[in-house]
């Protein structure tokens, strides 16, 4: 089994590219604060890289800054490759399956996903479910 939860904020702001294939990618990084602080008092953070790919690219670019709490949950991937002084280089990231933007970017409210755009699972938008509609 391999999935991964987080909840953190982003530590940087998060920029979508197109692959040569066509495809949306954002390459970001969590941070997430532990829960003791070091020798000045300072609290302690660790970094996890993840990517997003597709319309959940799009979303988190749209409607997250740099700062912004979310909740990211996927599987860990590591890629190896050879850096340019000729050493093999391993990395560990996580491949982002799903994710929720706690904090939307403030300055722009008029694009913050409303109610009204009807039922979408990237946007956390509630669904209106009649009483007469419920199965049970």
């Amino acid at each position: 089994m391999n999935n991964v939860c987080m909840s953190g904020r982003l530590a940087v702001v998060p920029e979508i590219k197109i692959t040569k294939s066509g495809k949306e990618v954002v390459n970001a990084t969590i941070a997430i604060n532990r829960n003791r602080k070091d020798a000045n008092g300072a609290r302690i953070a660790d970094f996890f890289d993840f990517t997003v790919w597709g319309q959940t690219a799009e979303y988190l670019a749209k409607f997250a800054d740099k700062g912004a709490r979310i909740e990211i949950s996927g599987a860990l991937r590591q890629q190896k490759y050879t850096n340019v002084a000729g050493q093999i280089v391993y990395s560990v990231y996580i491949e982002v399956g799903s994710l929720e933007i706690i904090d939307y970017k403030e300055n722009k409210a008029e694009s913050k996903p409303a109610s009204s755009d009807g039922p979408n699972y990237l946007t956390g938008a509630p669904v209106d479910i009649p009483d007469d509609g419920m199965p049970f």
